[in-house]
């Protein structure tokens, strides 16, 4: 069964069980759980003391209306470590992580 997974955004089809890390499946599944029909979950559907090894893996974007713009409120120590960076307070715009941000922002207006 194909299960809809929402990571941040924009929304992706992938089997939980074609997910290799552990920690990672987890944090798709406690998103998509606690998303119900958004494309991801609020931070009030968030309960921390739930998931306190993912904590390291988590990322919270503050969404900024008239003008749309996204800030990084929060990244998790482990998402810091692997990008050797701390955008934290950046605009995710200027983050840049990865190739494909004009798609990720999209999912956010």
């Amino acid at each position: 069964m194909r299960e809809q997974l929402r990571v941040g955004a924009p929304t992706m089809n992938r089997e939980l069980s074609e997910i290799d890390d552990p920690q990672l499946a987890r944090l798709l599944a406690y998103s998509q759980e606690h998303a119900g029909i958004r494309p991801m979950p609020r931070r009030s559907d968030l309960d921390p003391v739930l998931i306190p090894s993912l904590l390291p893996f988590l990322f919270l974007v503050d969404v900024i209306h008239d003008p749309f713009d996204l800030r990084f409120r929060l990244v998790g120590t482990g998402l810091v470590a692997r990008a050797g960076r701390d955008p934290t307070g950046q605009r995710v715009a200027d983050a840049h992580f990865g190739a494909d941000w004009s798609r990720a922002l999209a999912g956010y207006q």
